[in-house]
């Protein structure tokens, strides 16, 4: 297993402990000036509270396991909205809101409507004409903010 792959199941273990998934991880920079960032969520939501605990986690086991070299910046938090949607399950907390979604050949714009283990529904127009999407023909989708 690769350093970048243990880091990354180190990491996704802490998280798992505190109820959360996941989403996201990144690493950039230089040795001295690294950052990681840890993109979390769950079902509920997460709380400021939560991501400084994972945080804490995530830093005990990066300096135990001695995972990065040099300094490094860490950073936990929920993914926002500006970060495609990873996961079925986070398509349920979105229910209402407008959906951008990328599709191999077309992007389809709409208010989502419904999302269940399979699919989702968007509601696309005015007509209330609605468009079944299946999770396997889904590249990107991300919540559309009116800002």
């Amino acid at each position: 297993m690769s350093a970048d792959e243990i880091l990354e199941r180190t990491i996704e273990q802490c998280v798992k402990d505190h109820s959360a998934h996941m989403i996201d991880l990144v690493v950039r920079g230089e040795k001295r000036g690294r950052v990681v960032q840890v993109f979390v969520d769950s079902e509920s939501g997460v709380t400021i509270d939560q991501c400084t605990a994972i945080s804490r986690t995530v830093a005990e086991s990066l300096s135990r396991g001695r995972l990065l070299q040099g300094q490094y910046r860490l950073e936990v938090s929920s993914p926002g909205t500006d970060r495609p949607l990873k996961y079925p399950w986070q398509y349920g907390k979105h229910v209402g809101r407008p959906l951008r979604v990328k599709m191999r050949t077309v992007v389809v714009k709409g208010t989502l409507s419904s999302a269940d283990d399979t699919d989702i529904v968007l509601e696309t127009g005015a007509e209330g004409k609605c468009v079944r999407i299946g999770y396997g023909d889904i590249v990107e989708a991300k919540v559309v903010t009116p800002w």
